[in-house]
């Protein structure tokens, strides 16, 4: 598997994404929440195949706990870790309280990951960096200067996220929502800036959650309006000689500046598929061309799933 260097840091091109060891995860999970045996081998397959990112977050119910266990069984060769913290949305922090509180979370994260440093460390919602912004920074750049953090950054859904994020230095890294139908980062430019500020871009949602390989005519009543693009999307996989998640992972891997696929597995054998998927054919350039006009302005019910509940 391709590895990129980034910020003196070795990431593969594809990370795991582990949501899946701590809950059970996306409109198409049909296996639910892997026991310890399981969450193990799929864990040990990653290992093989060589995957070296791990993307978890302190809300994935015990994901930090499930991957704590596993390093320490398995001592660690050059993974990387990538997890995640949100602030309490109700509660008006002082200063000295806004820096227990962040670094309260960052121990209990170390703590149940067994590491002495996060490499990279992300806001998990960007709401906490539009409400304390310039008095946030100050704690997480006293936190990087302690060595407890390698890099911070942000976890963004929309381009303002990103206008704000690009506005402190300190933030090196960001995963944002990009698939086949949800292009908006790249029409905007967003994608474009990042790439020349030399951020790292772990991509999500590659392939919408498991919307992409869900039968058009067994759609949820409030998914309906998917249909006609997934019928689109079938379309142009065939146009491409391309299975539906080659066609999707593909187009994103292949977006310049997109450092790191970010992708959950419920099974050992969805781990060696994705491996497979990260290491196959490029779309033609007139697919990848078809593809980036096809779907232009994909109603927002159908590319957040936030508001598939």
């Amino acid at each position: 598997m391709q590895t990129i260097s980034s910020h003196h840091l070795k990431l593969s091109q594809l990370t795991l994404g582990t949501v899946q060891l701590g809950v059970s995860y996306g409109i198409a999970n049909k296996v639910g929440k892997p026991d310890e045996s399981q969450s193990r081998s799929l864990l040990e397959k990653a290992d093989q195949l060589g995957i070296r990112c791990f993307d978890t977050a302190a809300g994935y119910g015990d994901s930090e706990k499930v991957l704590g266990r596993y390093f320490q069984a398995a001592p660690p060769q050059d993974r990387l870790i990538v997890t995640k913290f949100k602030l309490k949305p109700d509660v008006d922090y002082s200063d000295a309280d806004l820096e227990r509180e962040v670094r309260s979370q960052l121990e209990e994260s170390l703590q149940r990951l067994g590491i002495k440093q996060v490499p990279i460390y992300l806001l998990h919602q960007a709401g906490d960096l539009h409400r304390w912004q310039d008095r946030l920074v100050r704690v997480l750049d006293r936190l990087a200067r302690e060595n407890l953090i390698g890099l911070a950054g942000v976890s963004i859904y929309r381009g303002e996220d990103l206008d704000l994020m690009l506005q402190y230095d300190l933030f090196q890294a960001t995963q944002i929502p990009i698939n086949i139908f949800d292009q908006r980062l790249i029409r905007s430019g967003h994608l474009q800036r990042l790439q020349e500020a030399g951020i790292i871009v772990f991509s999500r949602s590659v392939f919408l959650q498991g919307l992409f390989f869900m039968d058009p005519a067994q759609l949820p009543p409030k998914l309906a309006g998917a249909a006609p693009l997934l019928e689109g999307l079938h379309r142009l996989a065939a146009a491409e000689n391309l299975p539906v998640a080659q066609l999707a992972l593909s187009f994103v891997r292949d977006l310049p500046g997109i450092t790191s696929l970010v992708i959950g597995s419920e099974t050992p054998e969805q781990v060696a598929e994705n491996v497979r998927l990260i290491e196959g054919p490029a779309l033609s350039p007139a697919g990848m061309a078809t593809a980036g006009g096809l779907f232009p302005e994909v109603p927002e019910l159908i590319v957040n799933p936030f508001l598939w509940q």
